[in-house]
C-alpha cells in the first residue's frame, strides 16, 4: 500500500469514528418464528429477526432489546447481549427469545405463524462507534409472510 493510501485509510477511519451514524437507517423484520418448550417455565417463541444497517457505516451493537407486536397485540420483548458487528449495507440474521406468560399469548404467536398478519417491532440497539455509546430506538412495522414456509 503506498502512503498516500494508507494516509487516506487512516483519515477515513478518523473521520468515520467522529462523525454519528443516521440510526433511522436501521430496520428490523422477522424472518421466522418457532415456539420452543420452556419446560416448567411454560413456552417460548424464537423469532428471527433480519436487521438491515442501510448506512455507510458499519455499527457495533453492544445489546439489543425488541419489543414485538403481532396483529396488534403485545406478544413480549425478548433481549440479547452478546456484542456484534452490523455490517453497512448488509442484512444481520439474529435471533431473540420471548418468554409467553400465558396461553393466551401462545395461541396469538400460533396462529400468527400458521395465517400471517402484521407484526411491529420497537428495537432499542446499545451502539459502541469508535467508543461513543448511544442509545437508539427504531420501530420497524410489515406484514408477516410465514405461513409459505
Amino acid at each position: 500500500m503506498t502512503p498516500i493510501r494508507r494516509l487516506a485509510l487512516v483519515f477515513i477511519v478518523l473521520l468515520g469514528g467522529c462523525s454519528h451514524f443516521d440510526y433511522t437507517s436501521v430496520h428490523v423484520n422477522i424472518g421466522a418464528i418457532k415456539l420452543a418448550d420452556a419446560g416448567a417455565n411454560g413456552t417460548d417463541a424464537v423469532f428471527t429477526l433480519n436487521i438491515m444497517n442501510e448506512t455507510m457505516f458499519p455499527i457495533v451493537i453492544e445489546e439489543e432489546r425488541h419489543k414485538i407486536t403481532l396483529n396488534g397485540t403485545y406478544v413480549g420483548e425478548g433481549t440479547n447481549k452478546d456484542s456484534y458487528g452490523l455490517p453497512n449495507l448488509k442484512v444481520t440474521t439474529r435471533q431473540v427469545t420471548v418468554h409467553l406468560s400465558d396461553a393466551a399469548a401462545v395461541e396469538r404467536v400460533r396462529d400468527a405463524i400458521k395465517n400471517g398478519g402484521t407484526y411491529s417491532i420497537e428495537t432499542r440497539l446499545i451502539t459502541n462507534a469508535a467508543g461513543d455509546h448511544d442509545k437508539v430506538t427504531t420501530t420497524s412495522t410489515g406484514r408477516l409472510l410465514l405461513g409459505a414456509n
